[in-house]
């Protein structure tokens, strides 16, 4: 199992503007970096800072619910790409949510 995409408590309750789109850019990076060979996805997990909108989705402080998804790439290592466990496009009525698993 693996963390959440999306865990700021203002974006859920109306007190993020542009949460939604926010959310669903950075639900799309994470998807493909768990798609992406595992080389590939160290780098981008590594680096999430720098995807479109992390901190928007993830304030400091909050990035609790995104690590475990780090712990189980790692621990799949180079065995398999992650795929997407679950996914809300409208989660709370506002933002994107998802969850990955990977295979060992």
């Amino acid at each position: 199992g693996s963390g959440s995409s999306y865990h700021n408590m203002g974006g859920f309750f109306g007190g993020v503007a542009n949460a939604g789109d926010a959310s669903a850019a950075f639900d799309a990076y994470l998807t493909a970096a768990c798609a992406a060979p595992a080389a590939e996805r160290r780098n981008r997990l590594l680096n999430w800072e720098r995807a479109p909108f992390a901190r928007a989705c993830h304030p400091p402080g909050g990035e609790e619910h995104l690590l475990p998804l780090h712990v189980v790439a790692g621990a799949a290592y180079d065995d398999e790409s992650g795929t997407k466990l679950w996914t809300e496009p409208d989660f709370f009525g506002r933002v994107t949510m998802s969850s990955w698993g990977f295979s060992m």
